[in-house]
């Protein structure tokens, strides 16, 4: 996904980069580019998944909003694909023991039959005695079984032949990515009534303490003239106690 080409509209004309240029990652190596890649991508990408309907809704923010539907999009493709090359891959491990199995089982089912044919053989009238009687049948019995268990491996090893070679997507994608009519980041005119908000509080904070201050010192210039001279040192124990609380004394 990370070096996947991309086509980047923020350039005339838009230009194919690998989504790690695009996202602006850097590294001292390959390795601890695309390990930094991959976090960044982590905070882009929101998936959420409806236990009620089974459908998973996939969120990416990018740069453009082109780049995020193509993020996105791209996203459910290479999944598409893993999901693909992983159920092949399971199925042929799946065809590949049911093949020995089956050769297994066929061996055995030919011993069991060998078995039954020299009985019958050797004992021509076996109804007359229920010894004999009681060991055809279970000569027999043993026989079905392997029979039944050949027929079964028979199955699943042809049904994994056709699932080994089967490329049909797993994933429907009901909607596909498009280009987001509106930023969803950074929201510029949130944060902007949010700064002049605190702006005001600290203006009108700053007033009324100024305001407090100049009466203060009106209606007891003694008091006011102590507190001035403790407030520079009172800030000085403070600092020292800061300081001395972050370097572990």
């Amino acid at each position: 996904m990370l070096q996947t080409l991309f086509s980047d509209d923020r350039y005339s004309p838009p230009t194919q980069r690998e989504l790690l240029d695009i996202l602006r990652v850097k590294g001292k190596t390959s390795r601890e580019r695309l390990g930094k890649g991959v976090r960044k991508l982590e905070g882009l990408v929101h998936a959420s998944f409806s236990t009620r309907t089974d459908i998973v809704t996939l969120d990416v923010d990018g740069p453009t909003a082109q780049l995020a539907a193509d993020m996105a999009n791209r996203m459910v493709q290479l999944l598409d694909s893993f999901n693909i090359v992983r159920r092949q891959y399971q199925s042929r491990e799946l065809r590949r023991f049911a093949g020995e199995r089956l050769a297994e089982a066929q061996r055995e089912l030919r011993a069991a039959e060998d078995s039954n044919l020299r009985f019958l053989q050797v004992n021509r009238r076996f109804t007359d005695s229920p010894v004999l009687v009681f060991q055809a049948k279970r000569l027999e019995r043993e026989v079905d079984l392997r029979q039944e268990i050949v027929l079964t491996l028979a199955r699943e090893y042809e049904e994994a032949r056709i699932a080994e070679h089967r490329d049909v997507p797993l994933l429907s994608m009901i909607d596909p990515a498009r280009p987001p009519y509106r930023k969803s980041s950074p929201r510029i005119l949130l944060y902007s009534l949010i700064a002049i908000f605190v702006s005001g509080v600290v203006v009108v904070l700053f007033t009324y303490g100024r305001a407090m201050w100049a009466r203060e010192a009106d209606e007891d210039p003694a008091s006011h003239e102590a507190l001035a001279r403790a407030w520079p040192s009172f800030l000085l124990k403070i600092g020292h106690a800061i300081s001395r609380k972050s370097s572990g004394v």
